[in-house]
């Protein structure tokens, strides 16, 4: 081969045909001379530069052949020969996710390439991917002797498939399957129209193909979350030569699964390690309904702050439902448990919290807990400064928050709203801002109430309470700006409005901060519009007081007639019970 190159370029290239001229008299050192001359020229030739490489090779100066093949491949980026000489150096080298990827540009350009399909194989055999070097060899040399022991398979029933379907539920119509592309011997999850079946999932699950699910739904929620703990890719490469090195990996892997477990279970959190292989492995989180995907990335992130720190050279991180494309995200398959894997070859297995496999994988997935959503919703996970970690709602921690909950269900209902993860219109968060944001750490409460609905952002409400003017909001205008609200629900407050003061939730823990209304200040120069809005206002007011009297007058009315009182006294006055012509009345005297 040499030979030839070098005849046809010997007219164009004096120093190449002075190399291989003394290579073939024996003279190694004329040649390496040439070829280090040879090294600092620019060519733009292709043809030269891989007949230097050749040259170098021979020489067994695997540096300079690299660089020649390098050079060829900047002229020349689709030469076959210069992808498959320099993939060869890279192997030697040690760099095989580098030769990887040379061979399979060489493989895309030259299907039937021999020597590059074998070489491929062998580095996929090396890296534990024996099902995508299988795809590259011939059928004949991939068959094995059948085992003399015999196997039995299990039985998968409709129950057992429904609920893996429910645990990992997801988009409504698509799912992936993992496909070994039979040129290059890449593994790729391709998505698949239509719905997941019960034979689908069964022939995942008895290992006849292997689903990946796309966990995110069209309304952009997920019923389940996982973290992802696996080797660093730098390090595995290094280490990939060395079995006793891998193992201890794989060991390292197994044990920070065991304490990520643990962590969960402080945090009162059921948990589930899954290894997905020797050197990778995922703990799965699993939601009673879903959850939208923002604030399970917040649990995530929440979570793993305060987990064990792994090991060199462990990767942690949030299993996300999509991955960064460009400037954008887009949603991604991830492999379903219990599938086996169509490149190691291995099937992925539930652990128990001390690292063992589960005996029952099947029994299993109906004994999973989920967690519930009113618990992880009120809730924030946190270290509390001590060794052991719990989990607690920093907001119950303060009276006048539950007190002024437990008194208006108004407010409730938009606090139940915001803690289950839903995201609330604008209208109801200016009624939190302008009620709970007037207690005291006012603002810490809103970012506890709002920070699991999916738009919060903690600059924008620490921002936003911390501009409040003006008073704590009226119900006149709690009732103006949500109806819909309002309307459904029962309001059963009284107040204390001696004073002039105006009907606010404020009222039931701090009535000094409700100042009076102004519509009870009627100064002689009023205009005529002012006036009339102050009257209206004072109409309204009365026929809520009115409203409420009759109420109280009725449960007065019970209790006077249950106990056979005719008076009552409360605080300064006594309140007397008359019986008319017309009927009872009510009357307060000074006492």
């Amino acid at each position: 081969m040499h030979t030839k190159i070098t005849e046809v370029l010997l007219p164009t290239d004096t120093l190449l045909q002075k190399a291989r001229t003394s290579l073939d008299s024996g003279n190694e050192s004329q040649a390496r001379d040439c070829a280090q001359r040879a090294a600092s020229q620019e060519y733009c030739s292709a043809k030269l530069c891989t007949a230097w490489a050749e040259i170098c090779e021979e020489l067994g100066m695997a540096r300079l052949a690299r660089e020649f093949y390098e050079k060829t491949l900047r002229l020349s980026p689709n030469h076959a020969g210069a992808l498959y000489g320099l993939a060869a150096l890279l192997a030697e080298g040690g760099h095989v996710e580098k030769s990887v990827r040379h061979l399979k540009k060489l493989l895309k350009l030259d299907p039937s390439h021999v020597k590059g399909k074998a070489l491929l194989a062998e580095h996929y055999q090396a890296m534990g991917l024996p099902g995508q070097a299988a795809a590259l060899k011939p059928a004949s040399a991939t068959q094995e002797a059948p085992s003399p022991l015999r196997s039995f398979k299990p039985s998968v029933s409709r129950a057992d498939t429904e609920r893996l379907l429910k645990l990992f539920a997801g988009r409504e119509q698509g799912f992936a399957l993992q496909e070994i592309h039979p040129t290059t011997g890449e593994s790729s999850y391709v998505f698949q129209a239509g719905s997941l079946t019960h034979e689908t999932i069964a022939a995942h699950i008895l290992g006849d193909l292997n689903l990946g699910i796309y966990s995110l739904r069209s309304d952009n929620t997920v019923c389940h979350a996982a973290v992802l703990v696996h080797v660093s890719g730098a390090m595995m490469e290094a280490a990939r030569r060395n079995a006793s090195t891998v193992a201890l990996f794989g060991e390292k892997l197994h044990r920070h699964l065991v304490l990520l477990v643990r962590h969960a279970v402080q945090l009162g959190l059921p948990a589930y390690v899954e290894a997905t292989g020797s050197v990778q492995g995922r703990l799965w989180f699993f939601f009673d309904g879903f959850l939208h995907f923002l604030k399970v990335k917040r649990f995530l992130k929440d979570f793993l702050e305060h987990a064990p720190e792994p090991e060199t050279p462990l990767v942690v991180e949030p299993l996300l439902p999509t991955q960064p494309v460009g400037i954008g995200w887009e949603e991604q398959a991830i492999p379903m448990p219990l599938g086996l894997d169509r490149a190691t070859l291995q099937r992925s297995f539930f652990l128990d919290r001390e690292g063992k496999v589960e005996g029952e994988q099947l029994k299993l997935l109906h004994r999973i807990r989920r967690i519930p959503l009113n618990s992880l919703h009120a809730s924030r996970l946190h270290c509390d400064g001590r060794q052991e970690r719990v989990a607690v709602w920093e907001g119950r921690r303060h009276a006048s928050f539950k007190r002024i909950l437990e008194s208006c269900s108004i407010l409730n209902e938009l606090v139940r709203k915001a803690v289950s993860g839903r995201i609330l219109r604008r209208e109801e968060k200016v009624v939190l801002f302008y009620t709970l944001g007037w207690l005291e750490q006012g603002a810490e409460i809103l970012h506890e109430c709002l920070q699991a609905c999916p738009d919060y952002q903690y600059e924008s409400v620490q921002r936003q309470a911390a501009r409040l003017k003006g008073h704590p909001m009226s119900c006149v205008k709690i009732r103006e700006l949500i109806p819909e609200v309002t309307s459904v629900l029962d309001c059963n407050c009284s107040f204390d409005l001696r004073g002039g003061k105006y009907p606010s939730p404020l009222l039931h823990v701090h009535p000094h901060m409700v100042p009076a209304a102004e519509t009870f200040v009627v100064p002689e120069d009023l205009s005529l519009r002012e006036a009339g809005r102050r009257y209206v206002a004072l109409r309204l007011h009365l026929q809520e007081s009115e409203k409420a009297l009759l109420r109280l007058e009725r449960i007065l009315e019970k209790g006077f007639t249950r106990k056979k009182l005719s008076s009552l006294r409360v605080d300064q006055f006594n309140l007397l019970r008359v019986e008319e012509e017309n009927g009872v009345t009510w009357k307060m005297e000074r006492a």
